[in-house]
């Protein structure tokens, strides 16, 4: 399984890397991408991933502007400080919404609802 983690905070990326590996040791971080500006010319320039983790406040704005840019085909689980931003994010590919700080076991339901989807 190929991921992609759209975070602006460098600490909480590295920890979610930490846990993507610890939880699901085939799946491979392919890109640590840190704003809206990056995201969208990895995504026109690289192969979708299998699954995408978003921040939803991007040091540039908020992430939804990358779907206006881009045309993600893949599931997106979206982990974020803010509740207000849920309809947004099922409106845009998503298939979880983690409130900060979630837990192992919040990533693991997240991974097992991905999955129900695909076979991985």
């Amino acid at each position: 399984m190929r991921v992609i983690i759209i975070e602006d905070e460098l600490k909480a990326a590295k920890s979610l890397a930490n846990l993507v590996a610890n939880l699901r040791p085939n799946a491979r971080v392919v890109a640590q991408l840190q704003s809206i500006e990056s995201a969208v010319n990895y995504f026109a320039e690289n192969e979708q991933p299998d699954l995408v983790f978003m921040d939803i406040q991007l040091s540039d704005g908020l992430c939804f502007e990358i779907f206006k840019a881009v045309k993600l085909r893949c599931p997106v689980i979206f982990c974020t400080a803010y509740g207000e931003y849920a309809m947004d994010a099922i409106k845009a590919n998503g298939v979880d919404y983690l409130l900060k700080p979630f837990s192992q076991e919040d990533l693991e339901a997240a991974f097992v609802k991905v999955e129900s989807f695909k076979n991985f």
